[in-house]
């Protein structure tokens, strides 16, 4: 099954939160990633967002699966395969 993604930033695209990668000390991004079944269910999420200053635009966007890593770099790509694992579980879809 194909799936969609979605990412909510917690307060802005460059903040960061938890433990640095033990290796790389690199940090994820503050937010939260949302898994669709269906791309129109997603672009509409997306569009729903709400509008912030500090954005300036949009707190949600559509994300492929690469960009997810990129997003989550203080994680293992195993500690983030589980993470998209168990949020597949719970789609909003």
């Amino acid at each position: 099954m194909k799936y969609y993604y979605g990412f909510e930033y917690a307060s802005g695209k460059r903040t960061t939160t938890g433990q640095p990668h033990p290796l790389t000390g690199r940090l994820s991004i503050a937010g939260n990633l949302v898994v669709f079944t269906n791309k129109a269910n997603r672009n509409e999420w997306v569009l729903n967002g709400e509008i912030t200053s500090d954005m300036q635009g949009n707190c949600r966007e559509s994300v492929n699966q690469a960009h997810v890593r990129d997003l989550m770099l203080g994680d293992s790509i195993n500690e983030m395969n589980e993470y998209i694992a168990n949020i597949v579980d719970l789609l909003v879809d």
